[in-house]
């Protein structure tokens, strides 16, 4: 088997559970707009067969209510299921015991779903950090072995800067921690791991970045959601330049530039970088 030289993540959610909408759009305003959630995630399962990739799924819960048979052929083509919590509540906005009851029911819904084993979990928009202490308990609580919630930047609306860029074990919870890839230049840390600034940066540019963390021994942690590749999708009013810019950027790039991504790297699950990690510490 060719070495890994990293994991993918797929969170998988709509364009309308970003939380940058989350005080935009109501309830209805959501069931309302048309979804696209499954011929993207069809695409992406395309692309990931044409390389012989398998992935991470972190699955929302309202998406895989809706449409329990997509989380069953993403899993049956031999890509990890994974939690990504049950509305795409942020973790820093929850109780512990609300979020408690969160975890727990994202793992069993999906369970329930595959009839495997869920062990990763990502937190919606890398919402944890020095505020939210009760996570990675909940987590061992419920039975999870990793998580990938950690971006380590500086960001306004996430990240945690002073975070580690690579994975770490969480005493005394026997929890890995796998965070999204960072490049560090000149003391400053690059968002590498995927999301717009992909979308943003030119590709080749993005692939030297990559290298030069792979420099570091490190595997590459890189993320994305199927409404990425949808450019098609309604454009959210009464929302903040920086929002708009941020969401739309290059969506109708976006195939092409992560199908280059997918050749030029080897990508697994994100499941299979947890023994190596291990045998780090």
């Amino acid at each position: 088997m060719t070495a890994l030289h990293g994991g993918m993540g797929i969170d998988l959610e709509d364009y309308y559970h970003v939380s940058a909408f989350e005080n935009i759009l109501t309830e209805q305003d959501k069931a309302d707009l048309p979804s696209y959630i499954c011929p993207a995630t069809e695409l992406l399962l395309e692309i990931f067969a044409r390389n012989n990739i398998k992935a991470t799924f972190f699955c929302l819960g309202l998406v895989a209510e809706a449409h329990p048979e997509l989380i069953k052929k993403i899993a049956n083509a031999g890509h990890e299921i994974a939690s990504h919590s049950m509305k795409h509540d942020r973790v820093r906005d929850m109780q512990p015991a609300a979020f408690q009851e969160d975890v727990y029911a994202i793992k069993a819904l999906l369970e329930d779903i595959t009839g495997q084993k869920v062990t990763g979990y990502r937190a919606p928009s890398f919402s944890i950090g020095k505020d939210t202490p009760f996570f990675y308990e909940c987590l061992a609580k419920a039975g999870y072995v990793y998580s990938s919630s950690l971006n380590p930047i500086q960001h306004d609306h996430y990240g945690d800067k002073d975070a580690p860029r690579h994975a770490f074990k969480v005493d005394p919870y026997d929890i890995l921690e796998i965070p999204v890839t960072t490049t560090e230049i000149l003391g400053r840390r690059i968002p590498t791991g995927g999301g717009g600034w992909f979308r943003l940066m030119p590709y080749m540019f993005f692939k030297s970045l990559l290298k030069r963390n792979l420099s570091e021994g490190q595997p590459l942690i890189f993320y994305t959601h199927p409404w990425e590749f949808v450019p098609e999708q309604p454009m959210i009013k009464n929302i903040p330049l920086k929002t708009r810019f941020r969401h739309y950027v290059n969506l109708s790039r976006m195939e092409a530039k992560f199908s280059s991504l997918c050749e030029d790297f080897t990508w697994g699950r994100m499941d299979q970088l947890i023994p190596k990690a291990q045998n780090d510490f």
